[in-house]
C-alpha cells in the first residue's frame, strides 16, 4: 500500500506541474499574441500615415527610406510572431488544447501579419502613384518656368534694346512700333501659353514651383507695364521726330505759319498760288521778289500750287535751324581755337550762365568741354 500511496504521489505531482507548465504557456502565449496584435495594429497605422515628400526630390529619396522600412517591419513582425507559435508549440507539446486567455492560434497571428503585409504593399502602390504624380507636376513646373523666364527675358532685353538705342530716331521708332505690334499679336499668345500652364498647374495644388520665382500673374503684370512703356516710348519718340522736322522753330511760330497759311486760303482748298504765296512771305514779313517767288513756287510746289505741308516744309527750312553735325562742330572747334576741347572759360565768353550750366551738368565734375562728344550725343538723340 505504502509502495502504492508513493507512485500516486510522484504521479500526483507530475500532473501537477505539467498543469503548471501547461497554464504557463497559455498565459505567455496569450500575452506574447495580445502584443503581437497590438504591434501589427500600430504599425499598420504608421504605414498608413507616411507621407512621401512635397517634391520630385523628396519622394524619389524616400524610396529607399521605405524599402528599407519595409523589410524591418516585417523582419519584426516574423520574429514577434515565431516567438508566439513557438511558445503555442510548446504548450501543444504539453497537452494544451484550449487557452482560457487568449482565442488566438499561429493561424490567426499568420492573417494577422497578413493584413500588414497587405498594408506595406498598398504603401507601395500609394508611393508608386505619388512618385508619377510628382513626376507629373515636376514636368509641368519645367514647362512652365521654360515659358515664363524666355517670356520675360525677350521683355527684359527688348526694354534694355530700347532704352539704349543710340540709332536715328526714325529708326528707333520703327522698333519700337514693331515691338508694340508684337504685343496685340504673338506675344498674346505667348501669354495665353503661360497663362494655361498656370491654371495646370494651380489644377494640381502647386503653390511653389522650385524651378523658377515667377507665376502667372508675375508675367501678366510684367507684360502689362512692358506694354505701357513701349507706348510711352512710341508716343515721346513721335514728339521728337515731330520736334526735329521743325528744326528749331517754336510752337508759336508754326502756329503763325499755319494761321498765315490759312489767312491766304481763301477757298479752304488746303494750297495756294504763286500770286497767294508772295502776298503770304509779305505778311510774315519776308520781302520776295518775283523770280525768287517762281524758284520757291517751281521747287516746293506742284502745278503752280503749294499745299499748306509744302509750305511748311519751306519755312521751316528758311527759319529754323539748319545747323548740320558738321557744322556745329566747326563752330565749337573755332571757339577753342582749333583744340579737340574747349575750356569752360572760353564757353563763357560765347554763352550765357543758363547754357553753360547745361553743358557743365553733361559732364559732372569736368574741368572743360568734350565738344566732339557732346555733338555726336546730342545728334544721337
Amino acid at each position: 500500500i505504502n509502495a502504492e500511496y508513493g507512485a500516486k504521489e510522484a504521479w500526483l505531482g507530475d500532473e501537477l506541474a505539467r498543469e503548471k507548465a501547461k497554464e504557463e504557456k497559455r498565459v505567455a502565449f496569450a500575452n506574447l499574441a495580445s502584443a503581437f496584435v497590438r504591434h501589427v495594429t500600430e504599425n499598420g497605422d504608421e504605414v498608413d500615415a507616411t507621407h512621401f515628400g512635397y517634391t520630385l526630390a523628396d519622394v524619389e529619396a524616400a524610396k529607399a527610406t521605405i524599402d528599407a522600412d519595409d523589410a524591418d517591419r516585417t523582419r519584426v513582425a516574423d520574429e514577434a510572431r515565431a516567438s508566439a507559435v513557438a511558445v503555442f508549440e510548446a504548450g501543444r507539446a504539453l497537452g494544451v488544447v484550449d487557452n482560457a486567455y487568449s482565442a488566438a492560434t499561429p493561424a490567426s497571428l499568420e492573417s494577422t501579419q497578413g493584413a500588414l503585409t497587405a498594408k506595406l504593399a498598398e504603401r507601395q502602390a500609394r508611393y508608386a502613384t505619388e512618385l508619377a504624380r510628382q513626376q507629373k507636376i515636376d514636368a509641368m513646373c519645367r514647362v512652365f518656368k521654360d515659358k515664363a523666364e524666355q517670356f520675360v527675358g525677350h521683355i527684359v532685353a527688348t526694354k534694355d534694346a530700347v532704352s539704349s538705342a543710340r540709332t536715328a530716331l526714325a529708326d528707333q521708332l520703327a522698333f519700337v512700333v514693331d515691338k508694340t505690334q508684337a504685343v496685340e499679336a504673338g506675344e498674346k499668345t505667348e501669354l495665353a501659353a503661360i497663362q494655361a500652364a498656370q491654371a495646370e498647374l494651380d489644377a494640381e495644388g502647386v503653390t511653389n514651383n522650385i524651378h523658377t520665382t515667377l507665376t502667372g500673374k508675375d508675367v501678366a503684370t510684367q507684360h502689362e507695364q512692358y506694354a505701357v512703356f513701349l507706348q510711352r516710348k512710341k508716343e515721346m519718340l513721335e514728339a521728337a521726330i515731330e520736334q526735329e522736322k521743325l528744326r528749331g522753330l517754336t510752337p508759336e511760330q508754326l502756329t503763325e505759319i499755319d494761321e498765315s497759311f490759312a489767312l491766304f486760303d481763301k477757298d479752304n482748298s488746303q494750297s495756294i498760288d504763286i500770286k497767294e504765296l508772295k502776298g503770304l512771305f509779305y505778311s510774315l514779313g519776308y520781302e520776295k521778289g518775283p523770280k525768287e517767288v517762281q524758284s520757291i513756287m517751281a521747287e516746293f510746289g506742284v502745278d503752280g500750287k503749294m499745299e499748306k505741308a509744302q509750305f511748311r516744309e519751306f519755312m521751316i527750312g528758311l527759319i529754323g535751324d539748319t545747323e548740320s553735325k558738321e557744322e556745329i562742330v566747326a563752330g565749337w572747334k573755332l571757339i577753342g581755337k582749333g583744340a579737340d576741347r574747349v575750356d569752360w572759360e572760353r564757353v563763357e565768353g560765347v554763352m550765357g550762365a543758363h547754357e553753360l550750366a547745361y553743358l557743365k551738368a553733361w559732364k559732372s565734375g569736368a574741368t572743360d568741354l568734350d565738344y566732339a562728344a557732346w555733338t555726336d550725343e546730342v545728334f544721337a538723340r
